[in-house]
């Protein structure tokens, strides 16, 4: 299909998301638990509500490893792409296209080839109108085009991106998983919807258009950093052995395979019910890349059947708990 020649192997995938399992965090990892308050003070236990400072007498809380009874959390986007964005992602795709096709008709016509050049020319003008009304759609001229795609991109809800620096952004994400022990969760199951790569719609099998599903990812905690006054831990998020993050196709052309793992930051040492999460990543190097002291732990993408090609994941979502809980990085 020569209309999405052009993405070749440098196309990603965001989301994000190996047949590799989750590396193993150390002894010293931080932990999930409750910090719960007791009926009146007194033996050990801790002082504060986030069970960061032991007491041995007079204690006010008590550290409960693991999750509770409800141990179900949710997520969400924080941003919705607006409808003057999508039609001018439509635009866009619409009108290279265009270009694809007057590129061949050039060539055609070189080769004398008359006919199949006027047949060329003519998909591009096609084209080249349908370009026109998603812009007219989105009251912009292809400038105010651009420069609207550039500032709802900074804050797409998802954005997966290979060190080559081509990426496929997604407008929607919903995720649901569950907390499963002191330093694990598991059946993370994430859908990016609204998934366009250059204006083409990115698809997981059996998904709809445009909607790209991970398998049941499961995480373990682990310290990215640790330090005198803070440590900064995260939760690293992998498929069980023998299955891949993601798979997709996109233009109906394009098969893409996702293995490996991704690393994101968590907040630690408070109890919380609902929190922004973050997933962070630049040209394709997720922020971090690994837990202290142990080895890389990152996304990678195989396009059309070639290498694997690392690949980052940004993604700005808000999570919902089923009853507060809370990473301490202390007990």
């Amino acid at each position: 299909m020569r209309r999405l020649r052009a993405l070749g192997l440098c196309m990603v995938a965001a989301l994000a998301i190996s047949a590799i399992a989750v590396s193993s965090a150390s002894a010293e990892a931080p932990e999930y638990g409750r910090c719960i308050k007791k009926a009146k003070a007194e033996g050990g236990g801790y002082s504060n509500s986030g069970c960061t400072t032991s007491v041995e007498t007079g204690a006010k809380f008590d550290w409960v490893a693991g999750p509770g009874p409800k141990a179900h959390f949710t997520s969400v986007e924080r941003f919705v792409f607006t409808a003057k964005y999508n039609n001018c992602i439509s635009a866009r795709g619409e009108e290279q296209i265009a270009e694809e096709d007057l590129s061949a008709a050039r060539i055609a016509r070189e080769k004398e080839e008359i006919a199949r050049a006027e047949e060329l020319e003519h998909e591009a003008a096609i084209h080249q109108a349908a370009a026109n009304a998603y812009r007219e759609k989105a009251g912009l001229t292809k400038e105010g085009c651009e420069k609207l795609i550039a500032e709802e991109k900074a804050k797409a809800p998802a954005e997966l991106e290979t060190v080559s620096g081509t990426t496929v952004v997604c407008g929607g994400v919903t995720s649901e998983g569950e907390y499963t022990g002191p330093k694990t969760i598991a059946n993370l199951v994430t859908s990016f919807t609204e998934c366009t790569t250059s204006g083409f719609k990115c698809t997981s099998p059996g998904a709809e258009p445009g909607e790209i599903v991970t398998s049941a990812l499961n995480g373990e905690l682990g310290v990215i950093k640790k330090e005198a006054t803070k440590t900064k831990v995260g939760i690293d998020l992998a498929p069980p052995p023998g299955t891949v993050e993601t798979e997709f196709t996109c233009g109906g052309f394009v098969h893409v395979v996702v293995t490996g793992s991704v690393i994101h930051e968590v907040r630690g040492n408070v109890m919380i019910l609902t929190e922004n999460e973050s997933f962070a990543q630049n040209k394709g190097k997720q922020k971090p890349e690994k837990f202290e002291g142990l080895e890389a732990d990152v996304l990678e993408s195989s396009i059309g059947g070639g290498p694997n090609v690392q690949s980052g994941l940004t993604l700005r979502g808000f999570l919902t708990n089923e009853e507060k809980i809370e990473v301490n990085t202390v007990v």
